[in-house]
């Protein structure tokens, strides 16, 4: 593999988004604030931070979004995936990937203590490529 001498003079492209200054978005659900945490132009994949609040959840309908893939990931807290057919309990450090088309929704677990995600959307579902 070679490099082009003028790439070593030559910035990279990164986009810091710090969790204090990140845009607040709602992706429906109650009980929870959400923040996207990657830049709105970036197409590839989206990022988005969600505080539950104790009993908060993305509704009693399932539903799908537009993407190929969803990774949640629980920070703190235990967060259970509801799907068509069961249930998935995921406690901090757990994560579940599944098919963006697959009809699902989500509750924090616990009705006494929130809980912390982080939810990863490939590609975002703006972005047309799904």
């Amino acid at each position: 593999m070679s490099i082009e001498v003028g790439s070593l003079f030559t910035a990279p492209d990164v986009a810091l988004v710090r969790r204090g200054e990140a845009p607040a978005i709602n992706l429906g659900g109650t009980g929870v604030a959400e923040q996207l945490m990657t830049p709105r132009g970036q197409a590839k994949l989206q990022l988005v931070h969600s505080s539950i609040e104790p009993g908060g959840s993305g509704g009693k309908n399932l539903y799908t979004i537009n993407c190929e893939v969803e990774v949640l990931y629980v920070l703190k807290g235990a967060v259970e995936l509801v799907f068509a057919n069961g249930r998935q309990r995921l406690g901090t450090g757990d994560a579940l990937t599944f098919a963006g088309g697959e009809p699902h929704s989500w509750v924090n677990a616990s009705q006494s203590r929130p809980a912390e995600v982080i939810w990863v959307l490939v590609p975002a579902p703006w972005s047309g490529s799904a």
